[in-house]
């Protein structure tokens, strides 16, 4: 387990000693307790899986995370919680210190898979985030990876976010970048492909179920390899 949260902190590209040495270290460890509080399967036992999207805001990733950690009981790990956990503290998330090589969102993601590690049995996690940037470093991990694209026209997105984000111009500035960044993937091998114009409802049985074969498969490869 230690290994393979070592891997995830690889990932996202900080490392542990930078979020200890950060001045701002007691208001990250708050925030990341606050966050422990709020799972509510963090002492679910649960196999090793990270199940994570392809695709910009407004394509659904949040709501259909939502669905899959009721369904599986697993840690839903979202960065704009973290974000707005950080805003409560007086702290602006995407910041970085001249003094530190990381944000203070990436501080505190680093101390709460730290935690994670340490005080959860559950090793089921939902990353309720984008990986388009990070995709190639995915790949290369060991643990189980159940990658989600979703699959969203630009229209739709646009009107997606300006009816659901507070400040939509703060998203829409960025999304040519986001589209880039998805667009560059659109001939990589997916677990699972979602037409996000479908309403959720019938988006979440499919995709239960080929995330339950690949449970399966895994524990199975897991015993023959034992």
């Amino acid at each position: 387990m230690k290994k393979y949260i070592t891997l995830l902190i690889l990932v996202f590209s900080f490392t542990a000693s930078e979020a200890c040495e950060s001045p701002y270290q007691e208001i990250f460890h708050s925030v990341v307790e606050t966050q422990l509080q709020n799972f509510p399967y963090v002492d679910v036992e649960n196999p090793s899986l990270i199940i994570a999207f392809s695709g910009t805001p407004g394509m659904g990733k949040t709501t259909i995370a939502k669905r899959l950690e009721e369904e599986f009981h697993g840690i839903r790990i979202s960065s704009d919680d973290l974000r707005n956990e950080l805003r409560t503290h007086g702290l602006d998330p995407d910041k970085r210190p001249p003094y530190m090589p990381i944000s203070h969102l990436q501080n505190c993601s680093t101390l709460l898979f730290q935690a994670l590690s340490l005080k959860s049995p559950n090793h089921l996690f939902i990353l309720d985030k984008s990986i388009d940037r990070t995709f190639p470093f995915f790949k290369q991990l060991q643990t189980p990876l159940f990658t989600i694209r979703l699959e969203l026209g630009r229209e739709e997105v646009e009107k997606r976010i300006r009816e659901s984000k507070k400040n939509p111009e703060e998203y829409l500035i960025h999304l040519d970048k986001w589209l880039a960044d998805y667009d560059a993937l659109e001939n990589e091998a997916f677990s699972f492909f979602v037409d996000a114009s479908q309403p959720v409802g019938e988006i979440i049985p499919p995709l239960v179920e080929a995330i339950q074969a690949e449970l399966a498969k895994n524990t199975s490869k897991a015993i023959n390899e034992s």
